[in-house]
């Protein structure tokens, strides 16, 4: 009977150590930066991009907007 009640702390702390070292190996994985495989990755958009406007001199700004205000 007591080698019975020897074996059983034995394998307790065995079974103990066990369950510490998947925690281990959890939170290290962690460290790493890596995307939960349960979510897509975004996808990632193409900017369409716009041919850039040539910006009008002061002076036809000018004009134009005085002869906006004669109409």
């Amino acid at each position: 009977m007591a080698s019975l009640k020897a074996e059983k702390p034995a394998e307790s702390q065995s079974s103990e150590q066990a369950k510490k070292e998947p925690a281990k190996a959890k939170s290290s994985g962690s460290s790493t930066p890596k995307a939960p495989s349960s979510k897509p990755a975004p996808k990632k958009t193409q900017k369409r991009s716009r041919p850039k406007q040539k910006a009008l001199p002061q002076n036809l700004i000018l004009v134009l907007y005085h002869a906006s205000l004669a109409y």
